[in-house]
């Protein structure tokens, strides 16, 4: 683990301590605007320390708070709020909620699950490292979410971003050292997962990468030992787009679904692949291309390589081809009888493939996310 978790006692100690404003029913406030509209933050004692935390047991934040006959809303989490306090074991997160700053929850490794409202936009760095956190959901209003926010959550076991959260980025770091964590969904707004995003997550057996990813960092996914399959989307093409390790040490892995037509230029990075058994870890790329990748630095490594992936998808505009979603099925149109029709997932699975019987066909989805419905030489992109 390049990023030593260590260092957060380091820094909680580290950081200035300053009294609270005040504090009401065993919860400690800074005010944060005297003047209207009136705000505080959630805080902390005196510093964190582990041998004197601020917080036990269960604690209820309400929305608003009255203090000298005047009425503030609680907005906040503050930094360091409750770092240490490793006898907590349940917090109450009002709706008037926008942010939890950083370590807010560090190190409170009694606290197995929090609720974090959709009022909440930012997340920052460690918010919740080194928690007893089970599962996290994040919610459609987060529009940032910080370095390292999970990191060494080991029994940490899901994670959930919401489909229509406007994040863009997995940080740096973010799910580090999440030894327990076994599956992650991730929003179709991610474009950017960073470095050491997913690092040494072992427990981890498969993760769908969105089509809207354009960037994966160096060793994002180092040492997933159990990730057993992996797609990397159309999306990711540019020269620079897979970096240093990224999937070094994934022993486990028995097929890449790579999506683009030209094989990403691996070039400038090395060791993509580390401990990947080329021999029997199959390489599906799409109809066509195998020769390319065969000659491309890395790619050639790997000597099993199957064509069965659609090549890039379009909308269907200029033929008589039709297709729409409705009740969790894909409404398919303009068929010819006959023809046959093949619906991938994007891990390049085939969940459909039957001969039209009909010029008009339902199939069902078994799953909200994008689809490729491939129709005679036609591949179109669906989303549901």
């Amino acid at each position: 683990m390049k990023r030593l978790i260590t260092l957060i006692a380091a820094i909680c100690i580290a950081v200035s301590s300053w009294a609270y404003d005040f504090t009401m029913d065993g919860v400690y406030y800074n005010i944060t605007s005297s003047t209207a509209p009136y705000t505080v933050e959630v805080t902390y004692n005196t510093i964190p320390d582990i041998n004197d935390p601020s917080y036990t047991g269960d604690i209820i934040i309400p929305s608003s708070v009255t203090y000298n006959s005047t009425t503030y809303s609680i907005s906040a989490i503050g930094h360091d709020a409750f770092c240490y306090s490793t006898a907590l074991s349940s917090v109450t997160i009002p709706s008037s909620v926008t942010s939890i700053g950083v370590r807010a929850f560090s190190d409170c490794t009694g606290l197995s699950s929090i609720a974090i409202p959709g009022s909440v936009t930012s997340i920052e760095g460690f918010a919740f490292a080194v928690s007893g956190l089970t599962s996290a959901y994040i919610p459609a209003s987060v529009t940032n979410l910080g370095e390292d926010v999970f990191v060494n959550c080991t029994a940490l076991t899901s994670v959930s971003i919401s489909p229509t959260a406007p994040i863009h980025t997995i940080g740096t770091a973010t799910f580090s050292g999440c030894t327990g964590l076994t599956s992650v969904t991730l929003s179709d707004s991610i474009t950017y997962i960073g470095e050491d995003a997913f690092e040494s997550c072992g427990m981890l057996t498969a993760i769908t990468i969105p089509n809207t990813v354009t960037y994966i960092g160096s060793y994002a996914f180092q040492n997933c030992t159990s990730l057993a399959t992996i797609n990397i989307p159309a999306s990711i093409c540019s020269k620079d787009a897979l970096t240093d390790g990224v999937f070094w040490g994934c022993t486990g892995l028995s097929s890449i679904y790579a999506y683009s037509i030209t094989p990403i230029s691996l070039s400038s990075f090395t060791d993509v692949f580390h401990d990947v058994n080329k021999t029997s870890c199959v390489l599906h790329v799409p109809i066509g291309s195998t020769a390319a990748y065969q000659d491309s630095l890395q790619w050639d490594d790997f000597t099993n390589i199957v064509e069965d992936l659609p090549t890039a998808a379009h909308n269907a505009t200029a033929s008589t081809l039709k297709i729409s979603t409705q009740n969790g099925h894909a409404i398919l149109s303009g068929l010819a009888i006959g023809e046959t029709i093949t619906i991938y997932n994007l891990l390049g699975t085939a969940i459909y493939n039957q001969q039209a019987n009909a010029e008009t066909v339902a199939v069902n989805l078994s799953a909200h996310g994008v689809y490729v419905v491939r129709v005679g030489e036609e591949s179109v992109k669906v989303v549901y």
